[in-house]
């Protein structure tokens, strides 16, 4: 199952860089876009990024029991 939310994610965060690029041509092209929707969309791709990268991180220091040595 959690094969199945991680590759969701991942389509998400690509989903939303598409969008992206979809909406910078078709401002460049004429079509009005507020550049407030820009920072909306930025804004939730760098959520799904920092969630994707958290979680990866999670599980590498369960996996590999990560303990830090004090100096």
């Amino acid at each position: 199952m959690e094969t199945g939310i991680s590759i969701f994610r991942h389509e998400a965060f690509i989903f939303m860089g598409l969008l992206l690029a979809i909406m910078g041509v078709l401002r460049l092209s004429g079509y009005v876009f507020s550049s407030d929707w820009f920072w909306v969309v930025i804004g939730i791709a760098i959520a799904l990024d920092g969630s994707i990268g958290l979680k990866k991180h999670r599980q590498f220091e369960r996996k590999y029991k990560v303990i830090e040595k004090k100096r």
